[in-house]
């Protein structure tokens, strides 16, 4: 399986996604804010990260971005959607 770094602020939501990921037969690396995510993934190059977008000090945005600056985490691909409260929309024909 793979070996994922999550950074999430908010402890009681890391620990549902590393309970979730670990369940699953993942490896998991697990930090509180930006700074410790973008170091660990420098040193332990995991295969999959997954950010907070809202984090305080460095965001998960910032994050990807400094990735995305260097050839070894060059691959950083993110997925996000915006702040505030979901809509529902029905499809179209």
């Amino acid at each position: 399986m793979a070996t994922v770094l999550v950074a999430e602020d908010d402890s009681d939501i890391r620990d549902l996604i590393v309970f979730k990921l670990e369940q699953t037969g993942h490896t998991v690396i697990a930090v509180g804010d930006g700074s410790a995510a973008l170091r660990l993934a420098r040193e332990r190059t995991p295969d999959i990260v997954l950010l907070d977008v809202m984090m305080p000090g460095m965001s998960g945005i910032d994050v990807c971005r400094e990735l995305r600056q260097h050839a070894e985490t060059a691959a950083c691909r993110s997925s996000c959607s915006r702040p505030g409260p979901r809509r529902a929309t029905s499809p179209r024909a």
